[in-house]
Parts: structure tokens; sequence; C-alpha cells
């Protein structure tokens, strides 16, 4: 059949940055977060997909593009803004108080497209491009042969942001969580239990 479009609700974040890590210095991170009222798996209720493993290439001002993959799924949204657009700037607390730190538009253009690509050559595991290989996040990556398109949809009024300057620059990188850490992360934790440990719980 055909893939889902608009005709269904579908809500999107995608958000990423460079965070520090005591002891560790800084990593880049990302979740591209989608939730649709029909489930991508063919059941009939909505459903959350986290997708924690995440390839993107942002900026130079007006241009984002990010893939990720999920149990299965591969994820590659898209989007733009006219070049007349420059956005507004956004207020943004850092360590020397709050500044004009980051760009924003609420007229993007923006596409998101979801596979399955399970079982394919490309596809789950392994499938993402090693951030900084060069590896092109494109139809031809993210739709192997053989993967099913499960939804396809666009928006003409997209949220785009862009943080940090210069803003003449591209941005490219990747993270990746682990099978174990997704586990620990997931897990039904008895906070109820664990109160007299959790500091301010």
């Amino acid at each position: 059949g055909s893939p889902l479009h608009a005709g269904g609700l579908v809500t999107l974040t995608v958000a990423g940055g460079t965070r520090g890590v005591p002891l560790l210095g800084s990593e880049d991170v990302a979740m591209i977060a989608l939730h649709t009222d029909v489930d991508l798996g063919g059941a009939t209720n909505g459903r959350f997909h986290p997708f924690p493993n995440v390839r993107w290439d942002m900026g130079p001002w007006g241009r984002w593009r990010a893939a990720g993959q999920f149990e299965g799924l591969r994820v590659l949204v898209e989007a733009t803004c006219a070049a007349s657009d420059g956005g507004v700037m956004v207020r943004v607390p850092t360590a020397e108080g709050m500044v004009d730190g980051s760009r924003e538009t609420f007229d993007g253009k923006m596409r998101v497209r979801v596979w399955r690509v399970d079982g394919v050559e490309g596809g789950i595991p392994g499938g993402l491009p090693e951030p900084g290989s060069g590896g092109a996040l494109d139809d031809a990556f993210c739709a192997p042969e053989g993967g099913v398109l499960l939804l396809d949809t666009s928006s003409e009024h997209a949220a785009l942001e862009l943080g940090g300057e210069p803003w003449e620059e591209a941005w490219e990188g990747g993270c990746d969580v682990s099978p174990l850490a997704r586990a620990v992360l997931g897990a039904d934790v008895p906070l109820e239990q664990l109160a007299d440990q959790i500091p301010g719980y």
C-alpha cells in the first residue's frame, strides 16, 4: 500500500548539540523523536519512535539534514528555508549569561521519510556511516534496494533553528547509543523504592 502521509497526525522533534562531560571533555549528542497516530509496524495505535543513532549535516543557515535508525527503521529529515529568510535571533543561556546565540524561523519547508530496512543489505545493524567518513545522507543511503517506504510527509511551516556561530559553516557529526545503554536507559526503575538515594526526589 501507499506510505502514510499528512492525512494522519505526525509530530517530529530533531535536536542535537555538543555537551560538556565531566572528566571526558565534550561529546556530540542528538535524537530524532517521531510520533505517529498509526503505528509504523502496522498496529492501529500510535507510537513514539526515538531514533537514538543519528547522523547529521547541518548548515550553513538555510539547510538541515539528519538521518537516524531505530529497531529496523531508518528516517531521513530534510529541511530548508528561503534564501531571503534570515530568521530571527533567539536569546540562549551561556556561561556569560543570556546572549543572542541562536537563529530561528517558522517558515521552513521540511520533509520526513521513514523506511523499514531490517534484513536489507546496508540496513540495520551497522547501516549509518561513521561521522566524518563522507557517507552521504541521501536517498540511496536511507532507501536501500528492498527497503519499504512507510512514511512520507512534509510541512510548509516547520520551526527550524541553528545555534552557534559562524553561520556560514556546515556541521557534520553523529552519535550512537549502544544496545546495552538503551536497555539501561529503558529499564523500569522503581523510583519510589529508591527515593532516599536520589537527591531532591
